[in-house]
């Protein structure tokens, strides 16, 4: 075969192999991009319970979903394209269940926690998770809280214990989830007060005050440790707390009182007021 033959053959053959790898290339670089995750974890708030007449919706799957992991999800949609939502929360969560200890707090009742799917998944997507969130801590207080109408000192006795576990816990969580998750916004809510502006009466003399010291005392750990572990804290407790009238303004307290099982969650607006504290947390005071 003469030489310039053989030399116009190879030069064919390397100019189609180029041309199968570019458009490879271009394939891959016009595809479906990878998408991003917004992760929610935490109690039945982060699970987007409101009114008990009301079914919860923690994937958001309504447009209209008043869950505050719902109201961070739609502003997150607008920022980030094609960007999800994976909602690990779990009502009645506490921090002994979130840490691993295999049950909850008050009881021995086995449950797993929602870390090991939530970690595993953070694994998977290392890099396309541009948030996480997590509220918890409200359910270690909650049944003593109740228990404490009734029987005051015996609440005030056993809270530097629920304290020393809530911050041994946290101490784990955080740590996971910030192994799992390097390089992701992580932020953490302190615990707002459902119970915010009410007096004695209607409550026992002595219990508004013991009530907001447990959660101040509660709020003060997740925001010593937060920090620890590059996470932020959205202080949605200062501000639903300051809404006129007091936190129970924003939850279901006074429509439930008499019913023997109190809503203690937020309505629609007080999960508005949740979701958007978080959002000016981590993107400024001017984001709406």
């Amino acid at each position: 075969m003469p030489r310039r033959t053989s030399l116009a053959i190879a030069l064919i053959a390397v100019i189609a192999a180029s041309l199968f790898v570019l458009t490879r290339v271009v394939a891959e670089s016009t595809s479906s991009p990878v998408p991003s995750y917004y992760i929610a974890l935490g109690d039945s708030i982060a699970h987007g319970h409101t009114a008990d007449t009301v079914a919860d919706d923690p994937q958001c799957r309504s447009s209209k979903a008043p869950g505050y992991v719902c109201v961070v999800y739609r502003y997150l949609q607008k920022r980030y394209s094609g960007v999800k939502e994976r909602n690990f929360s779990r009502s009645g969560a506490d921090s002994c269940e979130l840490a691993g200890a295999g049950h909850g707090c008050q009881d021995l009742v086995p449950r797993v926690s929602q870390l090991v799917a939530a970690d595993a998944f953070l694994q998977a997507h290392r890099g396309h998770i541009p948030l996480v969130t997590i509220d918890i801590g409200g359910n270690d207080v909650l049944e003593l809280a109740f228990q404490g109408i009734a029987n005051l000192p015996g609440l005030e006795a056993k809270l530097p214990s629920v304290d020393a576990t809530l911050r041994s816990n946290l101490v784990i969580s955080f740590a996971r989830l910030r192994a799992a998750a390097p390089h992701a916004r992580i932020v953490a809510s302190t615990q707002w007060n459902p119970l915010g502006g009410l007096g004695s009466p209607p409550l026992p003399i002595g219990f508004p005050a013991a009530a907001q010291s447990a959660l101040d005392a509660i709020n003060a750990i997740t925001e010593s440790e937060a920090p620890k572990y590059r996470i932020k804290v959205a202080d949605v407790a200062s501000v639903m707390n300051a809404y006129p009238g007091g936190g129970v303004r924003l939850g279901y307290v006074l429509q439930t009182a008499l019913t023997g099982t109190p809503n203690i969650h937020p309505t629609p607006r007080g999960h508005r007021i949740w979701g958007n504290t978080i959002i000016k947390t981590v993107f400024g005071s001017s984001a709406r």
